[in-house]
């Protein structure tokens, strides 16, 4: 926040604990910072971002919401009807803010003030302009000044009981003691496989030219995998070493599976092929949990083995177990049973391959 740039102010505020306020705003001051861009969106915090393309065919980054529910918010507001309710703020405790209370009034000084909880009520007030100066009842807001981390728990808190995909809420959860998801955090923040992995939906889109893996489908098949390997986690510093092999191993399948570099490829076999569905991750993170279980110090000769592994989707491995060919194309059998067949049978075909070429080795 540039000293030109209008403040962030809260009057006759109570102060809740370290890092908590709450206070009460009217909505035409609420809406003047949201439009201003005083409260702003962090995606980190919130439900993310999504790609769209507009009609002159050029793609666009924009924030994930419900325009249903805006407009249900806004049609209330212009009737008069809408009870205000809290709108939860954060102020990023990141280093870089700062905050003064004088005498109950809170001025962000320096730092980003973003919404936390009522993003919908935001857009909504943008929406009805000059008539949010209807809501005569002001809106009670509470200010917080928390890291990330911990807003992003603040967030997941919220969104228990509410629709957000799965993939967005073990996104959003910071469990210490849930290792798979710590494993698949490290996964996305620091392998080459990351900047190819959706954050936001449950599923990826067959014409998607990014994305090739959920978040969920991540933390879901390394807990499988683990479980299937009979691995288990003894603490936070065994899951950082399982962490920092899946981050080198996931960077050697982006490597020497070509179709998740190349989206033309990869849109070009998808109808034939499971090499790049999203399903087939499983396999994948199981071949992982495989090789660190049995050749951990020299597993990175047999990774292009998953190059010899069969992924025709008419292949008898597959078919009614994982594929079921309908009338036009193949859809995948996406269960507990199934994932489990893949995963079992992913690790005994790559074994079959690895096993050979392990002799090999020995002989030479």
């Amino acid at each position: 926040m540039d000293n030109n740039a209008i403040k962030f102010i809260a009057h006759n505020v109570l102060t809740l604990n370290d890092d908590g306020y709450i206070s009460v705003m009217n909505a035409e001051k609420l809406r003047e910072y949201w439009v201003s861009g005083v409260i702003k969106y962090n995606p980190e915090i919130q439900r993310g971002e999504k790609v769209v393309k507009r009609r002159n065919k050029k793609e666009e980054t924009v924030p994930v919401f419900s325009r249903t529910n805006i407009n249900k918010i806004a049609e209330r507001m212009k009737a008069g009807k809408y009870k205000p309710d809290t709108i939860i703020l954060n102020i990023m405790n990141d280093g870089a803010e700062k905050i003064a209370v004088v005498d109950g009034t809170l001025t962000v000084e320096s730092g980003n003030v973003e919404v936390l909880d009522g993003q919908h009520r935001l857009r909504a007030l943008e929406r009805v302009g000059e008539a949010a100066e209807n809501i005569v009842e002001p809106f009670p807001v509470m200010i917080l000044n928390l890291s990330k981390e911990k807003a992003q728990d603040a967030f997941y808190q919220f969104t228990q009981g509410s629709k957000i995909s799965k993939t967005r809420a073990e996104y959003l959860n910071n469990d210490q003691g849930k290792y798979e998801n710590l494993i698949a955090k490290e996964i996305l923040s620091s392998s080459d496989l990351g900047k190819y992995v959706e954050v936001v939906k449950n599923n990826i889109s067959k014409n998607d030219k990014k994305a090739v893996v959920t978040f969920s489908t991540i933390v879901a098949a390394i807990q499988s995998s683990l479980r299937y390997m009979q691995i288990s986690i003894d603490g936070k510093n065994e899951a950082k070493e399982i962490a920092n092999f899946f981050v080198r191993y996931c960077d050697a399948l982006v490597s020497v599976i070509e179709e998740i570099r190349n989206s033309e490829k990869r849109l070009e076999g998808r109808d034939e092929s499971l090499i790049c569905e999203n399903f087939t991750f499983y396999g994948y993170v199981a071949v992982g949990a495989y090789l660190y279980q049995n050749h951990r110090n020299d597993w990175e000769s047999f990774v292009s083995n998953l190059l010899d592994m069969d992924y025709r989707k008419d292949s008898p491995l597959w078919e009614s177990k994982i594929v079921r060919k309908g009338k036009e194309k193949y859809s995948i059998v996406n269960s507990s049973d199934s994932r489990n067949y893949l995963i079992e049978t992913f690790v005994n075909e790559f074994n079959k391959i690895t096993k050979p070429n392990s002799q090999n080795k020995e002989s030479a």
